[in-house]
Parts: structure tokens; sequence; C-alpha cells
């Protein structure tokens, strides 16, 4: 389904899950700690703050399943986009990040609170009131809303105007059956064209069949969902260029541990300019969701 990616980097170290109190705890180690290493970026391992580059590690929770960014594949293995962009900073830094996985999204900031982890790099989603919390970011991943279709229909339907007077599926008590109307409402009604009929339904399987038989002409959800669905059925479907509801997902950690981050950012850049982190994205179908730079978000 997917691929490591390492035009420059040695190749990506697998991740192996292990049971843990409930939670699956898992090392991303793809440079060992040691005195005697060699590190390959030294410029970027200076800038880790000295309690960390002396432990040789960096703790971090993920929550699972969260597919296509985190989630365990069919061998018990951490897969997805955040564990492949882990594996490469993690060399880049020259330290591991040692991972443990819960089931809980509501675990994930309490874990910085705590002290139990450095970081939370799990598609959280970087926003001004959890910065008004304590909370630090660096942005990685840019998520939007839009429309798949057949690929067969990709020509005709290739924008959002391209919709009226045909039939969407929306995921029933989320924000997508509104998007949809108010697309419909801003692209068809002001045109004087016939308006996109809606179609609420209760789960994405049911959204990919009514789309896959002919039913349905698109459906709507965050572009990281529908390019999973993509890679389960390759080449049968095909996103809209134009984007809704842009958001990001950043790396978290307190305020007091922006030095920390700033290292992150840094092997980031370093990905970005070798094209490991585009690499990352493009082999799940997102490579759209690059951002145009890691910068610190701080804490307000």
């Amino acid at each position: 389904m997917t691929r490591h990616h390492s035009r420059s980097l040695a190749a990506v170290v697998g991740i192996a899950a292990l049971a843990l109190a409930g939670c699956a705890s898992t090392d991303s180690a793809a440079v060992p700690a040691g005195d005697d290493q060699e590190i390959a970026y030294p410029e970027i391992h200076a800038l880790l703050p000295d309690e960390i580059a002396e432990r040789g590690y960096i703790t971090n929770m993920t929550q699972i399943p969260n597919a296509p960014l985190e989630f365990e594949d069919a061998n018990g293995t951490l897969s997805g986009i955040d564990p492949e962009l882990m594996d490469a900073v993690s060399e880049v830094l020259g330290v591991e990040i040692r991972t443990e996985t819960t089931a809980d999204f509501a675990a994930l900031l309490p874990s910085l609170d705590s002290g139990r982890t450095d970081i939370v790099f799990s598609a959280v989603l970087s926003t001004d009131e959890r910065r008004a919390a304590g909370y630090s970011f660096v942005d990685y991943f840019q998520s939007y809303t839009t429309f798949m279709v057949r690929a067969d229909d990709a020509e005709e339907i290739a924008s959002f105007g391209d919709l009226c007077g045909r039939t969407v599926t929306a995921n029933k008590g989320t924000q997508y059956p509104e998007l949809a109307e108010k697309v419909s409402e801003d692209h068809c009604v002001a045109e004087g064209l016939d308006p996109i009929d809606v179609l609420p339904l209760d789960q994405i399987p049911q959204q990919v069949t009514q789309l896959q038989q002919g039913r349905s002409d698109a459906l709507i959800m965050g572009v990281e969902y529908e390019a999973y669905e993509m890679s389960k059925a390759e080449g049968e479907f095909a996103l809209l260029d134009e984007q809704l509801d842009p958001t990001k997902y950043g790396i978290v950690a307190l305020a007091e541990n922006e030095q920390l981050l700033q290292a992150i950012a840094a092997a980031l850049t370093e990905l970005e300019s070798q094209g490991v982190y585009q690499d990352i994205l493009e082999g799940w179908n997102l490579g759209g969701s690059a951002v145009e730079s890691f910068e610190l978000r701080a804490a307000e």
C-alpha cells in the first residue's frame, strides 16, 4: 500500500509494536543512541536540548487507528504517514523517537502536561485555542476537504461547478453535509444552476460503495481519508483540486520544550530539501498536503 522513501537517507528502520499497560509502545530507532555513534547531521543534532541529546531518545504518544496517518497494519506494526516521517526525523536528529500508542485521542495532550511524553506526533489540529492553552506547534501536514469522484469521470467532474445537479454523499453527523450544501449554494444555486443533491450516509464504506456502483457522482470528506480509500483501489478514484476548510496538523510540545520543536523543524526542513518529505506524502496520494515551511508556532 505504501513504501518508505529515502533519496539521500539510509533505509528507514521498521517499527515493532509492543504491548504495554493497555497501550502499544513502539520504538522508532532509525539511529541507535550511543556515545560512539556517528551523527549524520551534527549541526541539526546540536539543536537538541542537552537533556534529550544525552538521553538519546524522544518520547512520543500517538492515537490509533487513524489511517492513513497512523494505524497498525495486519502484522501489528505501526504504519502510516506519521510513523514514516518519525523514522526520517529520527535519523536526521540522531536520536530515537520512542512512541507509545493509545486509542484515546483525549489522552494525547495530557501526556505532555504530566511529563510522560516530550512530544505528540499524531495529527493534532494546530489551533490558536491550543496555543493559548500553552501548547506549541510545528505544522507538518495540510488537511482540507474536497470531493472524490470516479477516475473515469475526472475530466467531466473537475470543479465544484461540475457537481451541480449531481448526487454527492457525505458522512452523517459530520460537517461534510453542511460543506457540500455550501458548495451547492455558492457554485450552483448562485449561478442559476441545479443544486447538488446531498445524500447523508452513516459510514465511509457506504459512501465508497455508492460511488463505485454509480449511485452517486462524488463523495466529500477529508483529503487524507479519501487518499487512503484511493490507496486501496488504485486507479479507481480521483480528487478535485479545489479545497474547502483548510486546516493544519502539527507536532506538539509544551512551551517550555520549544527548543526540541525547533530541532524537529530543522530536521523536517532537511528532509524537505532532499525530497524525502514530499516523497512520503506522495506515497500516500497526499502530495498536495505538504506545508510550505516548518516554523515554530509558539504558545501564547
